[in-house]
């Protein structure tokens, strides 16, 4: 039996450019997510159909323009965050080593750095 796109769950594309008929009419178009749009494509191209791979970006070309923009958006403010994160531990190390003036030894550069990093390099530290 030939294996058409359909039975490796990529779902029904339109035959014809801008034939919409099979979605629901509703007042806002469904929404994929990025990762799932993403895998339809991979999964078309994995079996060696690139007409259907292509097809699918076709269809979903301003969808993933759209969710690509909110993925970088995200990732610029993650970073603020995690550069906002890193200042504030800066500046209360400092303010902790001035304040027992010099009481508190560290035993290298290295150790004070680990001690700024550590939380940004453990995954579950990481989440917001």
């Amino acid at each position: 039996m030939a294996r058409t796109a359909s039975s490796h769950g990529l779902g029904r594309i339109p035959s014809i450019p801008g034939d919409h008929s099979h979605q629901l009419q509703t007042s806002r178009p469904h929404r994929h997510s990025y990762i799932a749009i993403l895998r339809r494509i991979t999964v078309a191209a994995a079996i060696g159909s690139y007409k259907w791979a292509i097809r699918i970006m076709e269809h979903h070309i301003e969808e993933l323009a759209e969710l690509s923009r909110v993925k970088e958006n995200e990732a610029k403010r993650t970073s603020l965050l995690r550069e906002a994160e890193l200042e504030a531990r800066t500046t209360a190390l400092v303010q902790d080593l001035a304040k027992h003036n010099g009481k508190r030894q560290y035993t290298s550069v290295s150790k004070t750095i680990q001690t700024l990093s550590y939380p940004l390099c453990v995954p579950e530290m990481r989440t917001l």
